[in-house]
């Protein structure tokens, strides 16, 4: 289900309201597949949009099934502020539409992945090319949500190194993702939030990366290729999702399914 409509707000309202009547908190993860998707699901049969001419090795669920990714184009400069506010309105209607929050998906090789990925990206203008041209979208995009609902709503979903939907490895993931953390400890010191709170979110931000092994549990601060060689292709991922006591989970499916 979406969050771009009226109708959708609406129809979210008593699933939320659900999770919040027995104590419960929601988020609503906004997520922008990119290229891996399918011209049939896009309107007038479009070709779906990337940092790249390139298409995923990969698949995708159409009404026919498991099909092949279709060719991407990729998006015009001029389509970028666009894109942006695209998530800035989503992020405003899951608010108006009960949600606690938002995540921002930028892992598992979906759109804003595909621009931070070198191995990815290979477009030569402002979000191409160096490791700050190609986090750019994701920060605007985190700047625009935080300024529509604040940041204390907001979060961010992030791989480092899961190669899913054909996301090749970033010729220096350790850089990359270090010059992300240093933006978000930036934007935390920024913020306006009392100390104390600037001070819980940027120890946070030092034990960034998160991942479950089986019973073994990190959080703490690794070397991405340290991590990579320990465990493979792991996906290292920091992830906000319901959370509250298992009933309510429970209800939230059950409505779920209702929802369609």
């Amino acid at each position: 289900p979406g969050i771009h409509s009226a109708e959708q707000v609406a129809a979210w309202r008593p699933i939320t309201a659900a999770v919040h009547a027995v104590g419960g908190h929601i988020v609503c993860q906004l997520w922008h597949v990119g290229r891996i998707s399918h011209s049939s699901l896009l309107p007038g049969g479009a070709a779906p949009v990337s940092s790249t001419t390139r298409a995923a090795q990969g698949k995708t669920f159409t009404s026919a099934g498991f099909v092949d990714c279709s060719t991407p184009r990729m998006l015009r400069l001029d389509e970028i502020p666009a894109l942006v506010d695209d998530y800035r309105l989503a992020a405003r209607n899951a608010i108006a539409a009960g949600f606690d929050g938002v995540e921002v998906h930028a892992a598992n090789g979906y759109l804003l992945e595909q621009f931070l990925r070198d191995s990815i990206n290979d477009r030569a203008d402002a979000y191409g090319g160096s490791i700050a041209n190609r986090a750019r979208l994701l920060v605007e995009v985190m700047q625009a949500i935080t300024a529509e609902i604040g940041g204390g709503r907001t979060g961010i979903r992030l791989s480092p190194i899961t190669p899913v939907n054909d996301a090749g490895q970033d010729s220096d993931a350790q850089a990359l993702y270090e010059h992300v953390r240093a933006w978000f400890r930036k934007a935390i010191a920024n913020s306006g939030l009392p100390s104390t709170e600037r001070a819980k979110l940027a120890r946070a931000s030092t034990h960034w990366l998160r991942h479950t092994f089986g019973t073994r549990a990190v959080a703490r601060e690794v070397p991405l290729d340290v991590i990579q060689a320990q465990m493979g292709h792991a996906s290292i991922q920091t992830t906000t999702a319901i959370y509250g006591r298992a009933p309510i989970k429970r209800r939230v499916d059950e409505l779920g399914k209702a929802f369609g």
